[in-house]
């Protein structure tokens, strides 16, 4: 599968929607690699996704994306916390 060969999951941290929605990306932009995959190794093929959970992560994937956008711009402009300590 020459197009996942160069793929690592992403992670950063569970709890950031930013991390989420990159796991949910780069899940939909694999996801024929990923049906291929749990089809031809049955002893995964519990992690194989419907179409219904598949939509539903399109669908999530649409509501954290302005998540996204507006985390960025304001950490554009507002120090996270660990850069406000060099402030103090």
């Amino acid at each position: 599968m020459p197009k996942v060969a160069n793929h690592r999951p992403i992670y950063d941290v569970n709890t950031r929607w930013n991390s989420t929605l990159d796991i949910i990306e780069q899940f939909l932009e694999l996801e024929e690699e990923y049906k291929v995959f749990v089809k031809s190794h049955p002893q995964v093929h519990y992690l194989y996704l419907n179409d219904s959970k598949v939509v539903a992560l399109h669908q999530l994937a649409h509501v954290l994306r302005p998540f996204r956008a507006h985390t960025l711009t304001v950490s554009k402009t507002m120090p996270s916390v660990a850069r406000s300590l060099e402030i103090y």
